[in-house]
């Protein structure tokens, strides 16, 4: 039996039993959830996750997660291309902390992606410092640096972007977030 993997999207109203409905509906159809991230954000409930289905069964995968509209869950879906990395690459974690302003994370971004970096993970929140009260933004960001990356280049320039915002940008090799 021939399995396709899928990623899928789903975002709704946060109540309990929301995930349960979805991760039903795979397992129905002889699906299995392999891996995801999900969280709740202003009173909705939003998530990314792949999983993988017979191949024959993808359809009816398809319209039952599209019945699940009438209960407020809307998703996704898409077929999982999945290109393995090459062993020069290695992942780096970068965390940006500083007061809360526009065009913060766009910095760092266009940075990176100057550098030719690709961000795998990222995780962003603002939250009153402890001292001041004032806003804060933080980013916590792991990216995949790629073989012919200069990575005393990049640390000298989010030395200079750090500088430039007025912000604190940490470089750390070989590590993920949590």
């Amino acid at each position: 039996m021939h399995r396709v993997s899928l990623i899928m999207t789903i975002i709704g109203p946060d109540r309990p039993g929301l995930v349960d409905s979805v991760a039903s509906t795979v397992e129905s159809f002889d699906g299995n959830w392999e891996e995801s991230r999900m969280l709740r954000l202003s009173g909705q409930f939003a998530g990314l996750c792949r999983v993988t289905c017979p191949t024959e069964r993808l359809d009816e995968l398809k319209t039952a997660l599209k019945a699940l509209e009438k209960t407020g869950i809307s998703s996704t879906l898409v077929m999982d291309e999945e290109k393995s990395s090459t062993p020069e690459t290695q992942r780096m974690h970068l965390n940006l902390l500083g007061l809360d302003r526009p065009g913060l994370l766009k910095t760092l971004t266009t940075s990176l992606s100057h550098h030719g970096i690709n961000v795998e993970e990222l995780k962003t929140e603002c939250r009153c410092a402890p001292s001041s009260g004032e806003m804060l933004f933080e980013a916590d960001v792991v990216v995949q640096v790629g073989p012919h990356s200069d990575l005393d280049q990049l640390r000298e320039d989010m030395e200079a972007t750090g500088q430039e915002l007025m912000v604190e940008i940490q470089v750390d090799h070989n590590s993920t977030m949590g």
